[in-house]
């Protein structure tokens, strides 16, 4: 019998997926583990590279991305573990990280999800994996990039102690273990997040299931966060990551929380096109970064005048 299925949904990341099974196959040791990895599409050689280096894995192949949360649903109906193991392609697990985290879900049996410390590839903290809930106040933070400025005194991580294990709001959809049954009992993932949101989604419903969220700092992984969508031409991350968030207030907030959210949204993202047409206008050489922005608070603008943010409103919770 398999013990642990481990889930991975990819989108154009063949260097680092593969880096990925690498760093399972040699650390998890005294299991029956599978690898179970759904690829949304990719541009690049992922499929046929997986194909051929680790014949041993599952590959599923999507013909278009349907996104992160409906795939790693797709992967969990057709997995066999008691365990499911939900991790990023842009993400390595340490040593003994996985064997520690199954542990308490062994042993400790209110803790329905757990997850691990999350270093960034230079080592220092991925404050994702140890959240609070979000809210209208410090959504408004990021909106502004204050956050870029307080970076030791953000509101959605202050008082959170990162070297000490503990009940969490919320951990990081990076890498996640939970029993296949607490997946099943909590709704799997709401399909309506697409990328982003998901994971805060999940982990409150687990709370609301009757479960515990255990962030544990002495399982370890290292993440290079966001490594495809930055360089995705097809849709704004940022956009997607406001709806999703509108999305998780108008599921789990009362009215007009979302509706306050998507206003917030819409003046914020205007200001800051109005702030970079403005100082674009003065740079003679245009920096990357800032044109990247410009652009991204377009299409923000447009999406939230459009029907970006409705699309799916028919869709079950």
């Amino acid at each position: 019998m398999i013990e642990l299925s481990v889930i991975i949904v990819n989108w154009n990341l063949c260097e680092l997926i593969k880096e990925c099974i690498h760093s399972l196959h040699s650390t998890i040791k005294d299991m029956t583990f599978e690898i179970i990895v759904v690829d949304n599409a990719s541009s690049d050689n992922s499929v046929e590279m997986l194909k051929q280096d680790f014949p041993e894995v599952i590959t599923v192949t999507n013909n278009k991305n349907i996104g992160f949360g409906k795939a790693n649903n797709q992967a969990c109906k057709m997995s066999q573990g008691k365990y499911l193991l939900l991790l990023n392609p842009d993400a390595t697990v340490l040593p003994t990280s996985v064997e520690k985290m199954l542990h308490i879900l062994k042993t400790q049996e209110e803790v329905g999800l757990v997850g691990p410390k999350i270093l960034n590839s230079d080592d220092t903290i991925q404050k994702a994996c140890l959240r609070k809930y979000p809210s209208l106040i410090r959504e408004l933070q990021y909106l502004l990039r204050l956050d870029r400025f307080l970076t030791d005194k953000r509101l959605l991580t202050s008082g959170l102690n990162y070297e000490k294990a503990q009940e969490a709001n919320v951990i990081s959809g990076s890498c996640m273990l939970l029993s296949r049954d607490v997946f099943e009992q909590s709704g799997r993932f709401d399909e309506r997040f697409f990328m982003y949101g998901e994971d805060v989604d999940l982990c409150r419903s687990v709370w609301e299931s009757g479960w515990k969220v255990l962030y544990y700092h002495k399982a370890v992984v290292q993440h290079n966060a966001h490594s495809a969508s930055k360089k995705s031409k097809q849709f704004s991350p940022a956009a997607v990551a406001c709806k999703s968030m509108y999305l998780y207030f108008k599921k789990h907030e009362k009215f007009p929380t979302a509706q306050l959210y998507r206003t917030l949204v819409f003046v914020t993202s205007l200001i800051w096109l109005i702030v970079f047409t403005l100082s674009l206008q003065f740079m003679k050489r245009k920096p990357i970064r800032s044109l990247s922005m410009y652009h991204d608070y377009h299409k923000m603008i447009w999406a939230i005048c459009g029907n970006f943010w409705v699309a799916e409103e028919k869709e079950a919770s």
